[in-house]
């Protein structure tokens, strides 16, 4: 029964929680990738996040919890993606766990919605009771399921050779 109990507490330690967010979207409008980087740098230092990559198009931050004598090491990897179109950009959020130096998990970002909320505040002024996470879960059971499948069928080479009758490409 012990080896049970110890087998169940790992396996929930080691997974993430499956009604918790792990990716957030949001479109900040009429604003370049650039302003979106400038406010999250700002807000994110700001709450003692360490900057871990810049790219044009990405912001990578890091921030580490426990002492590693008396609780584990936590190095939290948050990861911000950003992509521009017609004068907006897309803002996607993920984050990643390392528990230990060992175990890779992603993390819920439920915490960061607040700090997300307040990069969109500031850039375009939505108000930050009004922002939403836009990422739509397709997965079996969500209630967002695709109604009709694609309908494409890929020959050897990876070029389209049949279309099926009555799917969404038909």
């Amino acid at each position: 029964m012990k080896k049970f109990l110890a087998t169940l507490a790992l396996i929930f330690t080691l997974t993430s929680t499956a009604s918790a967010a792990s990716l957030y979207t949001t479109t900040i409008m009429d604003v370049s990738a650039a302003q979106v980087q400038d406010a999250l740098i700002e807000i994110f230092t700001g709450k003692n996040f360490t900057i871990d990559e810049v790219t044009p198009y990405m912001v990578s931050f890091q921030k580490s919890f426990g002492d590693g004598f008396f609780e584990p090491t936590k190095l939290n990897t948050v990861k911000c993606n950003l992509i521009e179109r017609d004068g907006n950009v897309r803002l996607m959020v993920s984050q990643m766990e390392i528990i230990a130096g060992r175990t890779m998990r992603k993390r819920s970002i439920d915490h960061l919605i607040p700090l997300l909320s307040e990069v969109k505040h500031v850039l375009d002024g939505t108000p930050v009771e009004e922002v939403r996470n836009e990422a739509v879960n397709q997965l079996p059971g969500s209630g967002n399921e695709r109604e009709k499948e694609l309908g494409l069928v890929l020959g050897e080479n990876g070029g389209v050779i049949d279309v099926k009758p009555g799917s969404a490409a038909h």
